[in-house]
């Protein structure tokens, strides 16, 4: 059986997701990131299934910054990173 859940809306005024997250116009039950172009799926997991797609995003950015320092800016955000 699907999930149930859908894209929100909000989401792309959140501060922790709204640099990166996309609509899919076809398919409600899926965002995509703008930074990957990957589209995640969130029928079953919804907001947690964004979450578990930022970590690996966060993991990334660490990575860049210490093989690039120089070219890399790093905004902390509470909980989330954007890298420049």
């Amino acid at each position: 059986m699907p999930g149930k859940c859908v894209f929100n809306k909000l989401w792309l005024d959140n501060t922790n997701y709204k640099e990166w997250i996309l609509t899919v116009d076809d398919d409600p039950h899926k965002a995509k990131c703008s930074l990957c172009m990957k589209q995640i799926d969130l029928a079953r997991m919804g907001e947690s299934a964004l979450r578990v797609h930022m970590k690996g995003k966060l993991e990334f950015f660490f990575i860049l910054f210490i093989l690039f320092p120089a070219h890399v800016e790093i905004y902390i955000q509470k909980d989330f990173i954007i890298a420049m």
